[in-house]
């Protein structure tokens, strides 16, 4: 299924690689193209398989092989990126092969996925913060018409959270009383 001239540049690049990266491109030889998770598990299935004792077994995570395989991408380009394809009852995903296997992913039981070409809008940050002040504003105001709150309760809500609270007023308001 692997052509010569793969293999003679696999060979080549080898040196090149990290322990891991090999370990994925292996995994991606033996089972043809696979998803991010199905190369998760082949991982775990070959390591578990290992004559090493139980501590010494490596648990391989999600993160560990997507940074891999993306190193095997973009920087050795070594393995290829197939497209988005579903399998029934699952949902899509991304399928990598090493290249020049010719293995393809309907042999494997997945299907080309329609993928929407709509972008996703992502907000600007200071037109959603202004948006979230909008909509407290306008959820306040009904409240603020139904207490029909006096000057006077005002003054005090005002003054009950201030740090420096005076304690005498001064008003430009003549006493009539005085002794």
């Amino acid at each position: 299924m692997i052509r010569d001239t793969s293999l003679l540049a696999l060979k080549n690049i080898a040196e090149k690689l990290g322990a891991d990266e090999a370990a994925v491109l292996t995994i991606l030889d033996e089972i043809g193209p696979a998803s991010d998770k199905r190369i998760l598990e082949a991982l775990n299935q070959k390591e578990q398989a290992t004559l090493k004792p139980k501590h010494q077994k490596r648990v391989w995570h999600i993160n560990s092989v997507t940074g891999r395989r993306n190193a095997l991408v973009n920087i050795y380009r070594v393995v290829e990126d197939l497209g988005v394809f579903k399998k029934t009852g699952q949902k899509a995903v991304h399928i990598w092969r090493a290249r020049g296997d010719e293995r393809v992913p309907e042999q494997f039981g997945f299907r080309p996925a329609r993928v929407s070409s709509a972008k996703v809008r992502v907000p600007n940050p200071a037109e959603q913060r202004r948006h979230i002040r909008q909509i407290k504003e306008e959820a306040g105001q009904p409240v603020l018409h139904r207490l029909q709150a006096s000057e006077a309760g005002r003054t005090l809500v005002e003054y009950r959270h201030s740090k420096h609270r005076k304690q005498i007023i001064k008003t430009k308001q003549r006493l009539l009383f005085a002794t």
